[in-house]
């Protein structure tokens, strides 16, 4: 089974092309975009779908677009299957000609969580070869391995229902809602195109970047920026098909993007004991536990040097259970469901026990009582991490708070305390206990915490609540720019 995980663009690779924003959407909220055609098509034999996206869950049946008006009439989308049944495959199903058919499915699975892909769609039933009258291209790569193929069933010359007049199109929903950032998403009405049109190989990494395209759209073509957080539905195609917005906000914007990817909570990196007790919801940024048992997970970036800062937000009341901090993310395997902190190097902080922890080679160092540590609902905690000198703070509303005795100044962990990061893989921390428990957290490319969010580091990255910037030091959002320069 050929496996997309740890291929997606990690939006680390430099590019004369750069895309500023993306949509997030969360099919908890039921979340998308919808635009009805009310013109005549240029051509409905050939078109073409673009779009670049990062999922943020795997196990349920997962959407991504859907041209058509109901299931009765001829229609077609892209879904992911459950992780559970089928290992996140893609479907590409429909009608056309009156009569349902899974055109493919997909050898290829996608699940990671932590990088962006690309996905391009051609339709052209005019060839006389079935198998070119719908062609798919994952990350630039024509796919040819699937196991289901019904593209025999599409009859020449046949009308598709894609940017059909009366017809609609819904972007992040393909039957089932999806859990999945999207950004830079083009439908070319009357032309069958080719993936290099949208996006290119580096030559330097190898790796699919986008590029601009600069072709036409045809008269029910579209172009999604989502750059316009007053509008994200905005069309930038020049044909005015603005769409529609099903329970998104200007929040929903996020600078998450396949030009700078940010760290969000890793899905494929966590520990439960089990997946009904834990969900990550909000782009993965947000953690919730189910049952009293310590469901633990990291960040899909790791680092093993420079100076990082993250904010999260309590929303309970504080007297549930959460452990945050920084762990070795080869140490994961080690943990338990029963210990949150038991990971062979960790800095933790236990906000409800009032300790502060930190482990090297399983052994504990320091668990000491806190002072002025307590937290309260809504609380939004500032962590700066420094890997350079091996010092983390924490900071409570943006001011300092003391949470270890390790030494007489508002230092979670000594110098000679803190192991030596440079030849570890660092991640962020978080294990979570108790039915509806919560934690969210900000990277800085999209959060669903609230408050007003004003601060980004010294690079321009990131959109934090709070300055990243502690007593004349600087610290940096986890970006794919950023770790590519410090990290």
């Amino acid at each position: 089974m050929e496996t997309l995980q740890r291929t997606a663009n990690r939006g680390s690779v430099s590019t004369g092309y750069e895309i500023s924003n993306s949509v997030s959407l969360d099919r908890f909220n039921s979340q998308y975009l919808q635009h009805t055609y009310d013109s005549a098509p240029t051509n409905l034999k050939k078109n073409t779908f673009s779009t670049w996206f990062k999922r943020s869950e795997l196990d349920q049946n997962q959407g991504l677009y859907q041209f058509a008006e109901s299931a009765n009439d001829d229609h077609n989308y892209i879904r992911f299957t459950r992780e559970t049944f089928n290992g996140s495959n893609a479907f590409l199903r429909g009608k056309i000609g009156g009569t349902a058919v899974q055109f493919l499915l997909t050898e290829a699975q996608f699940r990671d969580t932590s990088g962006w892909y690309h996905v391009v769609v051609v339709w052209d039933t005019t060839q006389s070869t079935a198998t070119d009258r719908l062609e798919l291209y994952i990350n630039g790569v024509k796919q040819t391995l699937f196991p289901t193929d019904n593209r025999a069933s599409i009859t020449q010359n046949a009308d598709t229902a894609n940017g059909a007049n009366g017809q609609w199109v819904r972007i992040g929903h393909g039957v089932y809602n999806g859990s999945q950032y999207m950004a830079e998403t083009h439908f070319v009405d009357g032309q069958a195109l080719d993936a290099t049109d949208f996006g290119e190989f580096d030559e330097d990494s190898g790796i699919w970047k986008p590029k601009q395209y600069t072709g036409t759209y045809g008269n029910n073509g579209f172009y999604l920026k989502f750059d316009d957080s007053s509008n994200m539905g905005a069309d930038s195609s020049g044909n005015g098909h603005t769409f529609t917005l099903n329970n998104i906000s200007s929040t929903d914007q996020s600078t998450d993007t396949p030009t700078n990817n940010f760290a969000v909570v890793d899905i494929n990196n966590s520990v439960t004991a089990a997946a009904s007790y834990m969900t990550i919801q909000e782009g993965g940024t947000e953690i919730k536990s189910t049952e009293n048992n310590f469901s633990t997970t990291l960040s899909t970036f790791a680092v093993n040097k420079g100076k990082w800062y993250v904010e999260w937000k309590y929303p309970d009341d504080g007297s549930k259970q959460i452990v945050v901090g920084i762990a070795s993310v080869d140490d994961l395997t080690k943990l338990t469901q029963t210990d949150a902190y038991s990971i062979y190097r960790t800095c933790t902080w236990y906000p409800k026990q009032s300790l502060s922890y930190y482990k090297n080679s399983g052994t504990v160092v320091t668990a000491s009582a806190t002072r002025n540590s307590s937290i309260a609902q809504n609380d939004i905690i500032g962590m700066y991490i420094d890997l350079d000198n091996n010092h983390m703070y924490f900071q409570k509303n943006g001011s300092d708070m003391n949470v270890g005795q390790v030494d007489a100044s508002t230092l979670l962990f000594s110098e000679s305390s803190l192991f030596d990061c440079n030849d570890i893989d660092i991640a962020i921390y978080t294990s979570v206990y108790d039915t509806t428990n919560t934690v969210q957290w900000n990277f800085g490319g999209y959060t669903a915490i609230t408050n007003s969010k004003s601060y980004s580091d010294p690079n321009g990255y990131g959109n934090f609540v709070y300055s990243t910037s502690r007593s004349g030091t600087d610290y940096y959002a986890m970006c794919s720019r950023n770790i590519q320069e410090f990290g």
